[in-house]
């Protein structure tokens, strides 16, 4: 009888490697399951932590649903780490601004990436981009219907003093506003903003001469009054304060940015209750000053005894700034885990 010959069977171990998972997640990608196609290229960047390409369509994936911050992280790390040259990603940065209404930053680095990549892939992307934001941006937080009018007539003006401050050019961007409130006195955000910008640029009496004179023409005027209630506020001027927040808590807002500005001078005043209802009047996306609206809110829902809603606010706080990460400020209260 014949001896049958045995063989042993082999096994062939597919060991998957970065540009498996990185296939796998574009093409999750393209069919929009952000999730799934997150996971692919995390397990990716694994595998391949110093590959730009992969950390740059993760960061795409990241946009997608939303986590703008997180986005930009990954962006910058690719410029300041692995590749400067990956230009393109100063244009996905300031997209990411845009969704954020950080007009000023986005601006900035899509014109940084025209100035980089004249004729890029993203150059008629990115000019479009820039044209819309020229467009969209107020030059002050105008909300008031009386306004919308007057603030279409300086179309022109408003591209100008955008740029200007694209640019970081104060200087401009005040002659700008001068010369609006110039022609038409009455257009009262332009007087915030100018003193916003002598404040910026630590030309305080020239601030406060701007504020005296919008109070002078119109006496009631919220933003004014609240504008020159933070200048003291923060110069330690206590009694000047406490007699402009006497006034201020007389008033019941109805626009949702005086909600917001009012919400922001109660929890600077300690009066976290106040400051409560006023925050939770405000959407979201209704927002106009990130950092501060998030800063206070953190603040308020911490002294409120919220400390778990108060750690959500801090977290969305950090996300308005892709420069540095602070330790959360108020944990001297006992029992508040980090």
């Amino acid at each position: 009888m014949k001896k049958r010959e045995s063989r042993d069977a082999k096994v062939v171990h597919f060991l998957p490697n970065s540009y498996f998972y990185f296939e796998r997640g574009v093409a999750a990608f393209r069919e929009e399951k952000m999730k799934e196609a997150i996971g692919y290229l995390e397990r990716a960047r694994e595998l391949e932590p110093r590959e730009p390409v992969i950390i740059c369509q993760l960061a795409i994936c990241y946009t997608e649903i939303g986590q703008f911050h997180k986005s930009n992280q990954f962006l910058r790390y690719i410029l300041e780490n692995l590749d400067e040259d990956m230009h393109y990603c100063y244009y996905f940065i300031a997209n990411n601004f845009a969704y954020m209404k950080d007009f000023r930053r986005a601006l900035q680095y899509a014109k940084r990436y025209q100035e980089l990549e004249p004729t890029g892939e993203y150059q008629e992307e990115s000019e479009d981009l820039i044209q819309l934001l020229l467009e969209e941006t107020p030059i002050g937080i105008t909300l008031e219907n009386s306004f919308v009018k007057v603030e279409q007539e300086f179309y022109q003006y408003k591209r100008e003093l955008n740029r200007y401050l694209a640019e970081e050019d104060g200087a401009s961007a005040r002659r700008i506003l001068e010369k609006v409130i110039d022609e038409k006195p009455n257009f009262w955000p332009a007087y915030n903003q100018l003193a916003q910008l002598y404040f910026e640029d630590l030309c305080e009496e020239d601030g406060l001469k701007v504020l005296y004179r919008l109070l002078d023409r119109s006496p009631g005027n919220l933003l004014g009054r609240a504008d020159l209630f933070s200048y003291h506020f923060f110069k330690g001027h206590t009694e000047e304060a406490e007699k402009l927040y006497a006034e201020l808590q007389k008033v019941v807002p109805i626009l949702t940015h005086h909600k917001e500005r009012l919400g922001i001078i109660h929890a600077m005043m300690g009066q976290y209750a106040e400051a409560e209802k006023l925050f939770q009047d405000i959407v979201d996306l209704e927002v106009t000053e990130r950092s501060k609206f998030y800063y206070y809110r953190t603040k308020t829902a911490f002294y409120r005894g919220q400390h778990e809603l108060s750690e959500e606010f801090w977290q969305l706080f950090l996300n308005c700034d892709v420069y540095e990460r602070e330790a959360f400020p108020f944990l001297e209260k006992k029992g508040f885990s980090r």
